[in-house]
């Protein structure tokens, strides 16, 4: 089984997007079962994870709902667009953009663990 770790930069003061970012991905792989995933807001190394996976919370207007990259081998950023977030609240629309980013990063997740070959049909419907 494969290692992935999610994480954030600590630089990144937009925290509302992580934390919440964070719990859907907690709440996915507890009822998925799986304990491969990490989830930590400080990480001193990545040495010891398969993929590392790095939420970036961006105000940039180039990027519309969210955007996964290619940092280095192993090694990726997902920038969600956010708009304001002051005092914990999000915008509706930085919800839709979270939203689409969470579902896009666990089937990549899915993808890597080989979830999906794994599963009988009639589970896969709620990956």
């Amino acid at each position: 089984m494969k290692n992935i770790l999610i994480c954030c930069e600590e630089s990144n003061k937009n925290w509302v997007l992580v934390i919440k970012m964070f719990g859907m991905i907690t709440d996915w792989k507890e009822e998925k079962n799986l304990q491969c995933i990490i989830v930590k807001d400080e990480v001193l190394s990545i040495d010891n994870y398969d993929k590392v996976v790095i939420i970036n919370p961006t105000k940039d207007t180039s990027i519309n709902e969210f955007k996964f990259k290619d940092v280095e081998k192993g090694v990726y950023q997902l920038d969600i667009r956010g708009y304001e977030w002051e005092d914990g609240k999000i915008t509706d629309n930085a919800k839709l953009n979270l939203e689409q980013s969470f579902q896009y990063l666990t089937r990549r997740i899915s993808e890597w663990l080989s979830i999906r070959k794994k599963l009988p049909i009639s589970f896969l419907n709620n990956i």
